[in-house]
């Protein structure tokens, strides 16, 4: 269900515009949510396109291209939600995601235990073997997140995971990427501002 989105953004962002590209996926993603199909590996469910002001992912982060690109996927019977945010694509800037997956009850359907289980669950990262460094943490306004460098082929990135505190029976995960241009470095303190920029906002009332 997770590389849905991430293979939509891959199709469409290599040869096209900024405002042709957003157009494509939009429909793509509606007529996927049309049809409610099953995703894959995961439960029937329906995508939806996000307009910023509904969106729970922010990264305020200077440099990243262009506005996020936000979605989100609900389960047919309500128990998963999974909201995925995405800047950046393009060859020479930078690129992040961010995804928070949530369920009640628990796990999430996107539920890393650590950085090589981040990695596959992202069409930008995939293909890439890791070379880590030091592993570190941070704090972010809605907790403590954990946090890795790697060099991912060409580009040094900056892996991030966040268990959100247990409520009853729900559970959920925030995960994701902010790589660097190829050949551009990215020291330790450079992942801590990243880690440091995310924000989550509440959940909107009703959902």
């Amino acid at each position: 269900m997770t590389g849905v989105i991430d293979f939509l953004n891959r199709r469409f962002s290599a040869d096209s515009s900024g405002s042709l590209r957003n157009a494509l996926l939009a429909a793509a993603m509606a007529a996927l949510s049309a049809c409610q199909a099953p995703a894959p590996s995961g439960p029937e469910g329906s995508w939806s396109i996000l307009p910023a002001g509904a969106a729970r992912l922010t990264l305020n982060l200077a440099g990243l291209p262009g506005e996020a690109r936000h979605a989100r996927f609900r389960s047919a019977d309500g128990r998963y939600v999974e909201e995925t945010a995405q800047w950046g694509g393009d060859s020479g800037a930078p690129s992040a995601g961010v995804r928070l997956s949530e369920a009640s009850p628990g796990p999430p359907l996107t539920d890393p235990d650590g950085p090589n289980a981040i990695i596959p669950s992202w069409t930008a990262l995939q293909d890439k073997r890791p070379a880590f460094t030091e592993p570190g943490s941070a704090q972010a306004a809605f907790g403590p997140v954990s946090w890795w460098r790697a060099s991912l082929g060409t580009a040094v990135c900056v892996l991030f995971l966040h268990r959100l505190p247990p409520q009853q029976t729900a559970a959920a995960t925030l995960s994701g990427y902010y790589c660097n241009p190829p050949g551009s470095p990215l020291s330790s303190d450079a992942a801590v501002t990243v880690v440091q920029s995310i924000g989550l906002r509440p959940r909107p009332e009703g959902q």
